[in-house]
């Protein structure tokens, strides 16, 4: 829920934007009016980016406590091919293709380790995308990979922002973490969950374990 508060702050924010922009054009007895022109439509583009980050950030959640997050499904469909099935905690599905032997997900995590406490603002978290991997080295340099995105951002992505130039202020800490590579196998259901500490994964059936423990 903070996240979304956090999103629907920013996009008011975008609103008050778009309507100062559109105050100034519509405006009349401009003096300057080129400037005036050139001054809206800053605000008007501001007001556009403001929004799309606004709607990037709505696609994280919020971390309260250590929790399954997804679970994975896996289902051969040919040689180092598998079907594989991402269903998320909210109930959306996704169906993906997957060449190799094993899987794994990865996240993107925001942290606020300073102002976290005073705004009660916990850390926040996305899938990024689930790719494939191949036991055997050569395989893995000179076969053909799948990655596949889970979550994408709309032109404004406000985690990659964070990370390239706000890290300094140390407000916030941007992490991106990985499950650890599980093994492929016919019919194997895995379940990925999320802490403090990042991404991890375990086998639910038996098949997901046997398959765990040959290749341990």
């Amino acid at each position: 829920m903070v996240y979304m508060g956090l999103a629907i702050g920013i996009g008011m924010l975008s609103v008050l934007l778009l309507y100062v922009g559109l105050r100034i054009i519509l405006r009349t007895g401009w003096i300057l009016g080129f400037i005036r022109g050139c001054c809206a439509a800053a605000v008007l583009a501001m007001a556009a980016l403001v929004a799309l980050a606004a709607y990037d950030i709505y696609s994280y959640q919020q971390l309260n406590e250590p929790k399954a997050i997804a679970t994975i499904s896996t289902r051969a469909i040919g040689a180092q091919e598998y079907e594989v099935n991402v269903l998320f905690g909210n109930g959306q599905e996704k169906r993906f293709e997957i060449k190799g032997d094993q899987w794994q997900v990865d996240a993107r995590i925001i942290r606020w380790p300073n102002i976290g406490g005073m705004m009660h603002l916990k850390p926040g978290f996305r899938l990024d995308r689930i790719s494939g991997r191949y036991y055997a080295l050569g395989q893995e340099r000179d076969s053909e990979r799948s990655v596949h995105p889970l979550n994408s951002s709309i032109s404004v992505d406000v985690w990659q922002l964070l990370q390239n130039h706000y890290q300094r202020l140390s407000l916030q800490r941007t992490t991106f973490g990985s499950a650890t590579f599980m093994p492929m196998v016919d019919d194997g259901l895995y379940e990925i969950s999320l802490s403090a500490n990042g991404l991890s994964s375990k086998p639910l059936n038996d098949k997901a374990r046997d398959a765990l423990n040959q290749w341990r």
